[in-house]
């Protein structure tokens, strides 16, 4: 089975984040009477779209003056027209949301014989999905979008104790300039990046966005990558990546978050600590030698009846995002898998048996193939299997499964897809 052809972007879009603590007291509330009725205008021109949507009617992306509804504000026109920007694709962004759950309760409604675990998952989405369309998005933190109608970046101010100014003018106010210092991060992405006009200004920190152009990726090399709690990432090529910049194991750290009082300051700095190593860990990843990982596609980790400690604090989705936001700068295809019996099924002979793992150790029942459970779980990840369906699956839960089908235990196997001495601890 081939896998599909990526559609890559030509560009992507990278932002950094500067603090606004630099500035003094005056500067500060004038920003936060202009973010206080940029947000009232805002929550206007949502309820004035989401009605527009409502009614059947598509919302628009862009606006004109005459097509915008009146608003009794000190805000110009620039700034108001930068605001139903905002509204609007906030309102779009919930239309695609609503469509992407529905997809998915489509595709559990066409299974004849759905599992209790998928229909619970096919309410929880439908109730979803009416709250959704009942209510309009809220913003949840202040913030202002603007562009250089309303901003200018200045990289080169004229003093000595900031390198970075954003001059506010034309907003319906006198204009005023918020300091800032440009970070590590910032310096980064301005070395090879575009920067962009357009920035997020919050009552903390303003957001700066800059423009990649994708470099060609000529490689032909595909591996899997299985993400776990003891190891934090586990690829076909036998690399466990599994410590930090200090040599300490991830496991270690997840361990003593769960000792540490939840809101506590010792609790967040381990978060930070897990987090640090997460990148640490992705960032070990032999990415130029790659142009396609497979990982697992992992849904509903937490609303299982029983989690323990560790899988509450297990920062996955953290993990995921790292996985694709380096993967998009280096031009490399994600492909997420179907979860399914990775961890059970054997790599070589391709024997499904829930007790062919235990704990971190996996020795298959049929072949007497031995290894890393990770280790095996991602060469699973790798290869092409055939695509099982849940109703396929045998009773007993006990078979072969290879690129070309499954068949019963007893059956004739396929030849081993890996060799049996190749052993990885």
């Amino acid at each position: 089975m081939k896998s599909k052809k990526q559609k890559l972007n030509k560009t992507y879009i990278r932002s950094t984040k500067c603090s606004l603590k630099f500035n003094n007291k005056l500067k500060m509330i004038q920003l936060g009477i202009l973010l206080k009725e940029y947000h009232r205008c805002l929550d206007v021109y949502i309820q004035f779209l989401w009605e527009i949507h409502s009614h059947g009617n598509k919302v628009k992306n862009r606006f004109l003056k005459e097509e915008q509804p009146v608003l009794e504000t000190f805000l110009t026109a620039r700034i108001l027209n930068s605001c139903i920007n905002h509204a609007s694709s906030m309102i779009r962004a919930r239309i695609e949301q609503i469509k992407f759950y529905q997809n998915i309760v489509d595709g559990i409604e066409k299974n004849s014989n759905p599992t209790k675990k998928q229909s619970d998952y096919r309410s929880m989405l439908i109730d979803r999905i009416m709250k959704m369309k009942n209510t309009p998005p809220v913003l949840a933190q202040s913030e202002m979008r603007i562009d250089s109608k309303n901003a200018k970046i200045v990289l080169d101010p004229k003093t000595k104790s900031y390198d970075l100014v954003l001059e506010l003018h034309c907003i319906g106010m006198p204009k005023f300039n918020l300091v800032l210092k440009r970070q590590k991060h910032f310096n980064k992405l301005f070395e090879n990046g575009k920067l962009l006009n357009g920035v997020t200004v919050t009552s903390d920190y303003v957001q700066f966005n800059f423009e990649y152009e994708n470099k060609p990726n000529l490689n032909n090399k595909s591996i899997g990558v299985d993400i776990g709690i003891n190891s934090c990432l586990t690829t076909s090529d036998k690399e466990q990546i599994t410590t930090n910049d200090k040599g300490k194991p991830y496991h270690e750290i997840m361990n003593e978050i769960v000792r540490k009082r939840k809101g506590s300051k010792s609790f967040n700095r381990k978060l930070k600590e897990r987090d640090n190593c997460t990148r640490y860990c992705v960032k070990k990843i032999k990415w130029n030698e790659l142009s396609e990982i497979n990982i697992e596609d992992i849904k509903n980790l937490r609303k299982c009846k029983k989690t323990n400690k560790i899988r509450r604090h297990w920062n996955y989705r953290y993990i995921l995002d790292a996985l694709e936001s380096l993967s998009e700068e280096h031009n490399v295809y994600v492909r997420r898998k179907n979860p399914m019996y990775t961890s059970q099924r054997c790599s070589s002979c391709g024997y499904v048996d829930g007790d062919n793992r235990n704990n971190e150790s996996f020795k298959c029942l049929a072949c007497g193939f031995a290894t890393n459970a990770d280790y095996n779980a991602s060469i699973n990840l790798s290869q092409e299997l055939y695509p099982l369906k849940r109703s396929e699956i045998p009773t007993g839960r006990k078979f072969f499964w290879d690129c070309s089908g499954y068949r019963l235990s007893g059956e004739k196997s396929e030849a081993p897809l890996l060799n049996k001495k190749d052993i990885f601890i």
